[in-house]
């Protein structure tokens, strides 16, 4: 969620109406004698920001990984299902036994991995996961054994650490994820640490399309509670004597963190795959929900939680359960996978970077703006503008509620309205590349207003199109129903003239389209005063 800081209790109306920006204000410039105000202190902030935003956006379109961000695909990755209550206690609280890096040995087997990623339950047929590089394995076994305890490397009693107890049935397979090295992403006129982090992109399949990449959260942190700040850290307490001071708060700060995370390949993704949110489930890290079944929104999760109430039929966006997610629309993709087949007929899923589209619109990657401007406008000069995927558009009754809509809100059903999607397509726009990945939804109303075009109940509406020419001196009748051949001639017949429909005075044929008044007044045949519109089509030239 975007943190606006332009009321209480900060104030900061530098990008106001008729804020700072509009009065091109760039320094604020303090006076001995006159007391300091905070929104001052904010204020000169919010000017520098400003001003290095609009220098990263010359060079660096949104998502750009500045440096680092090395990946590394985990595939095949070997899975051990637990028994349940290892990794969640039942009040959603994650226990901390086992970590990413926990060395684990069999019991039984006594076979020994290390632990690469964790998942607590989600539902019965997702209980608490492991997936496990094996170090060591003895004649009879290379992974862990059903029903088995598992230990720490380091205990020197087996039995008296236990730590878990691998399930006893469809225990171990492969699924795969992926790590990511700390890495610089611009990202809304900043510059922003993401920290090394790691997903799962299939628990149990080494297969699959995704894409990688972050989403992005602002939160604002106090050094005490309060209604405005999102958490709490009291080492922002006045520390002018070495230590804390809990008598006297800190300035808040303005946090963004940057979170790992996936989406499916293309639109399809959504229906197939992504659940409805409900109030009472466990949710974790890259967790995806809309909010209803007929929704194309999608809400990724951002911290592991038990869902709780919100506003009715528009949770999670709203209530206490707001901080643990961010829109779909706020990706920012890094990496793709797709699935190949290998020499040994094995189908795997591998990375692909490649495949991200060059394009600030929807997804992009790393490059500098202005060069691609250039090249952009170099394209639209030699290609002009095209769809590669046309942009499907449908139009339904409006009669479901919950949709998410382009402007961030959700449909009522209202038989007033229609609604519109657009469906996601790849294009060519005066040089520049779009493609959009999930489908837009609008809601439009339905054309039920009446508007009168002429006063007479015979009035006939005038179609004027194609190539035309302008006439005078008009004779005779022109059918344009039976849409017949005239001729043209280059001499003017007058009443007494002979000869001046031979042949070698006519110049050109062609069809009659239409027949209408340019200017002046309809008459009789032999009108002089009045010039007429003669629409022609299929002209020769004799």
């Amino acid at each position: 969620m975007a943190i606006d800081i332009s009321g209480s209790p900060f104030y900061d109306d530098y990008f106001a109406d008729n804020g700072g920006l509009s009065k091109n204000y760039y320094r604020v410039l303090f006076r001995p004698g006159r007391a300091l105000q905070a929104r001052e202190l904010t204020t000169a902030q919010t000017i520098l920001q400003n001003q290095i935003g609009s220098f990263g956006k010359h060079f660096f379109p949104r998502g750009s990984q500045i440096y680092g961000g090395e990946k590394t695909l985990h595939n095949p990755m070997p899975y051990v299902k637990l028994e349940s209550g290892v990794l969640t206690s039942s009040s959603g609280d994650a226990f901390t036994n086992i970590q990413n890096g926990s060395v684990l040995v069999g019991g039984t087997s006594n076979v020994k991995g290390v632990v690469q990623f964790s998942m607590p339950a989600e539902g019965t047929n997702d209980p608490d996961t492991i997936w496990v590089q094996y170090l060591s394995a003895n004649n009879a076994s290379v992974t862990f054994a059903a029903g088995e305890n598992l230990y720490h490397a380091n205990s020197t009693s087996n039995s008296s650490n236990d730590v878990a107890t691998v399930a006893s049935l469809g225990t171990s397979g492969s699924g795969h994820g992926i790590s990511v090295e700390p890495s610089i992403v611009f990202t809304k006129e900043s510059f922003v640490q993401a920290t090394s982090d790691r997903i799962i992109l299939s628990k149990y399949s080494t297969e699959g399309n995704n894409r990688i990449g972050y989403v992005r959260t602002e939160k604002l942190i106090g050094s005490t509670t309060g209604s405005h700040v999102d958490g709490v850290d009291t080492s922002l307490k006045d520390n002018a004597m070495g230590y804390p001071n809990y008598s006297a708060d800190g300035a808040d700060r303005y946090q963004v963190n940057l979170v790992l995370c996936s989406l499916g390949s293309d639109s399809t993704w959504v229906s197939d795959s992504v659940p409805v949110w409900s109030e009472g489930n466990r949710y974790h890290k890259n967790a995806k929900v809309k909010l209803s079944s007929e929704a194309t929104e999608v809400f990724i999760c951002v911290g592991s939680h038990v869902a709780t109430s919100g506003t009715s039929g528009n949770a999670p966006v709203s209530g206490s359960d707001g901080d643990y997610w961010s829109q779909a629309t706020n990706f920012i993709e890094i990496a793709r996978t797709e699935t190949v087949s290998t020499t040994s007929g094995v189908s795997l899923a591998t990375i692909n970077t490649s495949k991200i589209p060059q394009s600030d619109i929807g997804f992009s990657q790393s490059t500098y703006d202005a060069l691609l401007k250039i090249i952009e406008d170099r394209h639209m000069k030699t290609h002009g503008s095209f769809t590669i995927v046309p942009f499907g558009l449908t139009i339904s009754n409006n009669d479901k509620s919950g949709i998410k809509l382009s402007n961030g809100s959700v449909t009522v059903a209202n038989s007033a309205t229609v609604l519109a999607s657009i469906e996601n397509g790849h294009a060519f726009h005066y040089g520049h590349e779009v493609i959009t990945q999930l489908p837009d939804n609008f809601e439009l109303d339905r054309a039920r207003t009446v508007e009168h075009v002429g006063t007479s109940t015979n009035y006939t509406p005038e179609i004027n199109y194609g190539n035309y020419i302008l006439v005078d001196n008009l004779y005779g009748y022109f059918d344009t129903t039976s849409n017949e051949t005239v001729e043209f001639y280059n001499v003017t017949p007058t009443a007494n003239s002979t000869n001046w429909d031979d042949e070698e005075n006519k110049v050109a044929t062609a069809k009659i389209r239409y027949f209408s008044l340019h200017s002046g007044r309809k008459s009789d045949s032999g009108n002089t005063e009045s010039e007429f519109y003669l629409s022609i089509e299929h002209t020769s030239m004799t």
